[in-house]
């Protein structure tokens, strides 16, 4: 079934194998329970649309993202600021019980993010004889001590003086001037590394230090002195030798292009800075960036320093009772207003709709006009294929029939506090259709010009795939690369067949070979932006099936063959971050709503509307909602970087779950009927360049 405004496919099959076959009173009753959970999500859904038109939800990361603020405060004399305050109050609420930190609620401790944190926190004023300290300071030195963080982290602990910048990484500024076909230069790594690595190649090059009084320090946590610390170029690793040689010139001052680098360095910055967006404008970005440009001279009456704590304050979000703070990342709301708006259609609302319409209309305006794509937070430069193919989707569903059977989806009555209404006119949705097929337009010529060589899509770069950079720097692979995952590119694929490619179009076949090459050996794909296979292989069945991919293709039936194996006794899917590092833990963990409806969307896309395992997953999500029509969720499943960085999306339960029942609503009462497929927006000439349906044809 293509889900996206199509009628699934005929069936008089009924629940095969299920207690509640299709017109029994326990069907009837759990379409019933369905509607209403419904209506609930929907009007959940429209509250919390802005005055201008979109959704902006939290993003919650890890510990790292308080403690990295309180040190970022302390570098410039403001840790007891109430920022300071509020983040170690945040600090002390996120220890685990044996004492550490870890990236997200489940993990285990993490060596950086303990160390990280209890500098913070005594910085903050916590005191080391505490138990909270003692608990962690234990964890820590059982864990290694900080003689065991990264290079990055101890870059960090170097810029408060607890560690010689001598026993840093070098990085280089020069690596800004050298041409992108240079195998290292700053064009090879991945976009989001580029916006880190232009920071700290500055501070490696000025070695910026806020000396701390003694008592303030960490030496407690050292088992060894950060003197005789072995060098980064001491590493048996290749990029120990890179290390030396840049240290080799450093030392004997053969750095000619230096302040070239630098002035090209800081004009990066003024730039990122003083027009906000992508990902120069992350929390992480910002850190590094604020020391930086210090390193350069700029004080606190400089627009680009003031520019740079505006929009880092723009990420703290208070709690209600004022004492702590949570940190988000980064804010993502084209990601967020493009997955409401698909629940929404989902739900049955349409772009008459007024609140549909304000959203498509903001949508519309976030597109970069240099490049047709759209960027997670609207201010990007270049934009990132997963959020351009969601906006593709989005503006798509504008051209799709609703639903018409009876009683499929609850009628869109106006409740009293729900901001419903239509447009204004047919003048007014034809002036919004006529600029949303431009849109997609620019839109799928930017999407396919993303795709990689080896058929695939990226997030941010094309063939961004140097995986052997790792072996030459401090980080690792999945952090400097921007290669090809399969999430993204059942997500592209999925944009594409909803616009009217199918299994014929050169990107098309391309893409499935490049899955087919990709999936494990037990049916499953796994997902770099979500957590973890469970994304992956729904986003890959989404995909496959909206281009015409048959629900019998060995490719898809060994998928799902696995989501069902995978799903646990209550009905509900859960995956745990964990599964990066431990491949055992694959499709195993806490269920989740977001992680439920993805496999059930995913079994919903391969026509297996009549599956038990679907009923029961339905059932789930209706069972864990709450009246105030949300889902609670504290897990986290999305991912800031790949491998690293989980985060909870806010928005995802409930956008996630509204999409999954309303399309289990309209498949279950269209395979008890027996309708036929609808006719979708766009199509494809043989030469395979005309993509979209003409203005005239669209109107």
């Amino acid at each position: 079934m293509k889900y996206s405004r199509t009628a699934p496919r005929p069936s008089t099959d009924g629940w095969a194998g299920s207690s509640s076959p299709l017109g029994s009173p326990a069907a009837n009753n759990l379409a019933s329970a369905v509607r209403r959970s419904i209506v609930r999500s929907r009007h959940r859904l429209l509250s919390e649309q802005s005055p201008a038109g979109c959704w902006r939800w939290e993003i919650e990361g890890g510990s790292q993202l308080a403690s990295d603020t309180i040190l970022l405060l302390a570098f410039f004399g403001r840790e007891d600021s109430v920022l300071g305050q509020q983040a170690a109050e945040r600090l002390l609420e996120t220890q685990h019980p044996t004492g550490g930190w870890s990236t997200h609620p489940v993990g285990e401790m993490e060596i950086n993010a303990s160390v990280k944190a209890y500098f913070a926190l005594k910085l903050a004023g916590c005191c080391p004889s505490s138990e909270a300290m003692q608990r962690a300071r234990e964890a820590i030195i059982a864990g290694g001590g900080a003689d065991a963080v990264s290079p990055i982290t101890r870059i960090q602990l170097a810029t408060l003086g607890q560690v010689p910048y001598d026993r840093c990484p070098e990085i280089p500024p020069e690596l800004l001037l050298l041409p992108k076909w240079f195998p290292v230069s700053l064009s090879a790594l991945s976009a989001w590394s580029q916006a880190v690595a232009v920071p700290m190649s500055v501070i490696s090059a000025r070695r910026p230090v806020q000396a701390l009084a003694a008592e303030r320090g960490i030496r407690e946590l050292f088992l060894t002195s950060p003197d005789t610390w072995p060098r980064i170029c001491d590493s048996g690793r290749p990029f120990g030798l890179a290390d030396r040689t840049f240290r080799f010139l450093r030392d004997r001052r053969c750095t000619p292009l230096r302040k070239s680098a630098l002035r090209a360095a800081e004009s990066r910055l003024n730039r990122v800075l003083e027009d906000p967006g992508g990902l120069g404008t992350t929390h992480m970005a910002l850190m590094w960036s604020l020391i930086a440009l210090h390193a350069l001279g700029h004080d606190d009456e400089s627009p680009t320093v003031q520019a740079g704590w505006k929009q880092l304050k723009a990420l703290v979000v208070e709690a209600d009772d004022g004492r702590s703070c949570r940190i988000q990342p980064s804010c993502a709301p084209v990601r967020d207003t493009t997955l409401a708006l698909r629940a929404l259609a989902a739900g049955g609302m349409t772009s008459d709709d007024r609140p549909l319409a304000r959203g498509v209309d903001w949508l519309v305006e976030q597109q970069i006009d240099t490049t047709g794509a759209w960027d997670f937070d609207g201010h990007g430069e270049a934009g990132d294929s997963s959020d351009t193919a969601l906006a593709l989707m989005t503006l798509q569903d504008q051209f799709g029939e609703a639903p018409s059977a009876d009683n499929v989806l609850p009628p869109k009555l106006r409740l009293l506090e729900e901001p419903d209404g239509e447009m204004d006119g047919d003048e007014q949705r034809t002036q919004l259709l006529e600029r949303s097929t431009e849109a997609i337009d620019q839109g799928v010529c930017r999407l396919l010009t993303m795709q990689n060589s080896d058929g695939g899509w990226g997030a941010f770069d094309r063939d961004g795939d140097r995986k052997w950079l790792h072996r030459v720097a401090m980080a690792p692979a999945e952090t400097l690369v921007d290669c090809s995952c399969p999430d993204l590119s059942g997500r592209a694929l999925q944009a594409l067949g909803q616009l009217g490619f199918a299994t014929t179009h050169p990107a098309v076949v391309r893409c499935i070979d490049y899955l087919k090459q990709a999936q494990e050996p037990d049916g499953s794909w796994c997902g770099r932006w979500g957590v973890n296979y469970l994304h992956g292989t729904w986003q890959v069945l989404a995909g496959l099936a909206a281009v015409g991919v048959p629900d019998d293709d060995p490719l898809v039936a060994a998928a799902v063959n696995w989501l069902v194996a995978h799903q646990q006794p209550h009905g509900g899917w859960g995956e745990t971050p964990m599964s990066y590092a431990t491949l055992a833990l694959r499709g195993q963990g806490p269920a989740t709503a977001t992680q439920t409806a993805w496999a059930v969307l995913g079994l919903l896309a391969t026509g297996r509307e009549d599956h038990p395992a679907v009923e029961r997953g339905v059932r789930f999500l209706i069972t864990q909602q709450q009246e105030d029509g949300t889902w609670d969720e504290p897990e986290f499943t999305s991912m800031g970087a790949p491998g690293s960085y989980p985060m909870r999306h806010e928005g995802d339960a409930i956008s996630f779950a509204l999409m999954a029942l309303s399309y289990w609503a309209r498949s279950a009462s269209a395979s008890q009927a027996g309708t036929a497929e609808a006719p979708r927006f766009g199509v494809v000439s043989e030469d395979g360049e005309r993509y979209v349906a003409s203005t005239a044809e669209a109107v």
